[in-house]
């Protein structure tokens, strides 16, 4: 009875807080997708929209004329032509939306599992293109038939003895403690200070992409033997301002793949690497803490919306050395600091990592160490090599968790 009441408790709280997405069955999403019904079967699907559809299920075979169509599942028109299913709130491929998938949401949610595209836009209530832990309440309710009604209905007395008494409910109200459990964790304050914790293979590397300015240049070109298969996607003085220009300008200074430019953002779901480490900063911060900052926002959450799967890390900025030419009043090791500490509330609030890479290149000054700075006393700011090891053992010492 106690886990009842918390259930509809629950339930009730956060009735007004999300609305399915304005798709109707059979409309087309991005060219590839169609919208299913709950509970639909490729005879339903003949009678109601094609006549020539057949329906294949997710290991290719072809699904029974009165089995339920599931997210992910391939609707053929023609030859040429294939859509993938997406059923709203069923995120397993059997066409019907449980309690499960509700708590399959919250765990994307809580990125502790990915999702195939079909998925996410299965899991997407809203339609805001971000799978949150607003979408797995709402697939809660849809799985225990509680999405039309009012809290008012909610809360009477019929409706909760109907719950009580339906012969799904005792299985649902178990799965739901634990759903509540888990979406507790989901709006708990996230750290994103990465950790130290048992040092990775090198092999780690396998799954990252590293972004960044010359800084990160340094990495790419003599220390590449110490990552992996890594990928990079670097060019010196990159920055998230000069990154919004065209690639066909002709101060354009954007990374390369395959010897085309590229934008930050479209490089990343081209490589599409779970893991994308990014440093940048340096080249902007010179233009205000302000406006760099809010450029820096924009372009991750370009990046995020274009991988959203992928987890994201903030390397801090690393200091300047003590005697670099290059400081002046707007340049210098207390406005990267500043910096830094905004970024650090950024990754808190968006849910992206942090790598307080600074913390072991500084001396106790905080100034660049002499012997990781490898143009010294021009610029200040480009590391040695020992100092990018020094960067890539941190990183494998303070791995994204799950990885």
């Amino acid at each position: 009875m106690k886990i009842l009441a918390l259930l509809l408790s629950f339930i009730i709280c956060f009735g007004t807080l999300f609305a399915c997405a304005e798709y109707k069955p059979y409309d087309i999403i991005n060219k590839d997708y169609i919208i299913i019904k709950e509970k639909s079967t490729p005879k339903d699907l003949r009678e109601e929209f094609d006549k020539k559809m057949i329906v294949n299920n997710i290991s290719g075979t072809l699904l029974g004329d009165n089995e339920y169509i599931g997210t992910g599942m391939t609707i053929k028109k023609t030859e040429k032509k294939h859509y993938k299913a997406v059923v709203m709130g069923d995120v397993s491929a059997d066409g019907v939306v449980k309690v499960n998938d509700a708590k399959s949401v919250l765990r994307c949610a809580l990125k502790m599992i990915y999702f195939s595209t079909a998925q996410m836009i299965a899991a997407d209530m809203n339609g805001d293109s971000h799978v949150k832990a607003y979408d797995a309440r709402a697939i809660l309710r849809m799985a225990l038939g509680l999405e039309n009604l009012s809290e008012q209905e909610l809360a009477s007395k019929d409706i909760q003895e109907s719950i009580r008494e339906s012969p799904s409910v005792a299985e649902s109200i178990r799965e739901s403690e634990s759903f509540r459990e888990s979406e507790s964790i989901a709006n708990a304050k996230f750290d994103p200070i990465l950790k130290a914790d048992t040092k990775r293979e090198i092999s780690y590397f396998d799954n990252v992409l590293m972004i960044g300015d010359s800084v990160s240049v340094s990495m790419s070109l003599y220390a590449s033997g110490y990552t992996g298969n890594c990928k990079f996607l670097t060019s010196g003085s990159l920055s998230a301002t000069n990154n919004e220009w065209s690639t066909s300008n002709s101060s354009s200074v954007h990374p390369k793949i395959n010897g085309v430019k590229v934008k930050v953002e479209d490089g990343c779901a081209q490589i599409n690497r779970p893991l994308i480490y990014i440093m940048l900063g340096m080249n902007e911060i010179s233009m205000g803490l302000d406006s760099s900052f809010n450029k820096y926002s924009a372009l991750l959450e370009r990046m995020q919306t274009n991988c959203p799967n992928a987890k994201i890390v903030v390397q801090s900025v690393t200091p300047m050395v003590y005697g670099s030419t290059s400081t002046t009043s707007v340049l210098n090791n207390t406005r990267i600091s500043q910096y830094n500490d905004m970024l650090k509330e950024l990754c808190a609030e968006k849910k992206y990592y942090y790598l307080d890479l600074s913390s072991v290149l500084v001396d106790e000054s905080g100034y660049l160490k002499r012997e990781y700075c490898g143009d010294y006393p021009t610029m200040g700011i480009h590391l040695t090599l020992n100092a990018d090891l020094v960067w890539i053992d941190y990183i494998l010492t303070h791995p994204v968790p799950g990885f």
